[in-house]
């Protein structure tokens, strides 16, 4: 369903699936790929710090100016990885005059396959959107993405996303470099957490999130229709 907000469209996909008979109608959604996530090579990077990344678009309303001034309070430990487009010019600029720009390594737009080796060579998932309507019930694919390779995430904290990630991640203020600092700061002085975060991550990809999981109602689909026309 497309709904118009000011100049912004939302397209809700739950609220589509209820225009259909419910006998009628299989919801498969756009997971990631566990076997292609598994599959895909890690980077030949030095790593000498711990790394927080954030892979997708490069945009002020995903957080990324946020997201770099944050890394002024965490500490030259650390460094974050910035992969994607820019929004443009004028704002990449702005976030490269900030402080915490010191402490972020920028990766260009890779290859999918070269994003995945560097989500899982990275120590932490970023996803730091700003409170705008589309994304308060939105479920960001990156961070199923960020779930497949066993890494914590760090996740703005809206309540829709602190009840569907609760198990994988720990919150933050999306508005407030500090506090995203300080949730990054946590992941990185409790080791045990953050294998814990990631591993659950993993386990609720495989059995819920996954294309994998999502093939298995497509195929099942076919099947019905097929065997209907027999």
């Amino acid at each position: 369903m497309l709904k118009l907000k000011g100049k912004k469209v939302i397209y809700d996909v739950h609220a589509e699936r209820t225009m259909f008979p419910k006998r009628k109608t299989v919801l498969v959604q756009n997971f990631p790929s566990v076997d292609t996530i598994d599959n895909a090579p890690l980077p030949e990077v030095p790593k000498s710090k711990l790394n927080v990344i954030y892979a997708g678009d490069l945009t002020r309303v995903r957080g990324i100016k946020e997201s770099i001034q944050a890394m002024e309070y965490v500490g030259d430990f650390s460094e974050l990885w910035l992969l994607g487009r820019w929004e443009n010019d004028a704002f990449r600029k702005e976030c490269e005059s900030l402080k915490g720009w010191n402490h972020v390594k920028y990766l260009g737009l890779q290859p999918l396959s070269n994003t995945y080796g560097y989500m899982k060579a990275a120590d932490i998932g970023l996803a730091v959107f700003q409170p705008v309507s589309s994304h308060l019930k939105s479920q960001p694919n990156k961070v199923f993405e960020y779930m497949a390779c066993a890494k914590p995430v760090i996740l703005s904290n809206f309540p829709y996303w602190q009840k569907l990630f609760s198990k994988c991640a720990l919150f933050a203020d999306p508005l407030d470099p500090k506090d995203i600092a300080f949730q990054i700061r946590e992941l990185f002085k409790d080791d045990e957490l953050r294998i814990k975060l990631g591993s659950e991550g993993r386990k609720i990809v495989e059995e819920k999130f996954s294309w994998e999981t999502e093939s298995k109602k497509l195929i099942a689909m076919y099947n019905k229709l097929i065997s209907s026309r027999q």
